[in-house]
C-alpha cells in the first residue's frame, strides 16, 4: 500500500503538534463527555483524590456525572475522600474497587447507603476492610448481584458471611 502525503501537510501537522499543550484535569472532566456511562481509570493507579474529583466534579460545581460503571481497579492513591464522593453517585451499578488500599470500613458503609442501584461489587484485596464494614455494607446493599471480598485480611470471618446471607437476598455471586 502506497500512501501520498504532501510535504506541506507534513510541515503543517509539524507546526501543529509543537503547538499543543499538555491538558489539565479539569478540562478532561466527565462532563467534557455527557453520554459516558462507563469509567475505567484502573491503568492510572496513581491517580489522586485531587485528580479523581477533577475528573468527575463538573469545574467545581457538585454535579456527578450519571455513571453506570466506575473502575477504580488498583487507584492504590486513593482515600476516603475519594470514596466519599464514589457514595453520591447514586446512578452506580457495577463498582470495582479492588486493591484499593484507602477503601477502609466507614467508606465501605458509606457506599452501601449511598449507591442504591448497585449491582456488582468488588472489594478484593482491600487490606483495610473488615467484619465491621462488611456488615454494615450488607446490611445497606440488600440489591446486590455479585460481590467479591477475596483477599480481605483486616479481620474478615464468618460473621461478615452470615450478614451477607442474611440481608443481601438477591445475591447470585460471592467471591
Amino acid at each position: 500500500m502506497v500512501l501520498l502525503v504532501s510535504k506541506d501537510l507534513n510541515a503543517r501537522v509539524r507546526l501543529h503538534a509543537r503547538a499543543l499543550r499538555p491538558l489539565e484535569m479539569r478540562e478532561l472532566g466527565a462532563f467534557a463527555f455527557p453520554s459516558v456511562a462507563e469509567l475505567d481509570l484502573s491503568r492510572v493507579p496513581h491517580v489522586t483524590d485531587k485528580g479523581f474529583e477533577a475528573f468527575v466534579l463538573d469545574s467545581g460545581k457538585s454535579q456527578l456525572p450519571p455513571l453506570k460503571t466506575l473502575c477504580l481497579k488498583r487507584a492504590k492513591a486513593l482515600t476516603v475522600a475519594s470514596f466519599a464522593l464514589v457514595a453520591r453517585m447514586e446512578t452506580i451499578s457495577s463498582l470495582n474497587l479492588a486493591l484499593c488500599y484507602g477503601l477502609n470500613d466507614d467508606s465501605l458503609i458509606q457506599i452501601g447507603t449511598g449507591l442504591c442501584c448497585l449491582e456488582y461489587l468488588s472489594i478484593r484485596g482491600c487490606h483495610q476492610v473488615s467484619d465491621a464494614g462488611i456488615v454494615g455494607f450488607a446490611e445497606k446493599a440488600t440489591g446486590l448481584l455479585s460481590l467479591n471480598i477475596s483477599g480481605c485480611r483486616a479481620g474478615v470471618t464468618d460473621v461478615s458471611a452470615r450478614a451477607i446471607a442474611t440481608h443481601i437476598k438477591r445475591l447470585v455471586e460471592l467471591k
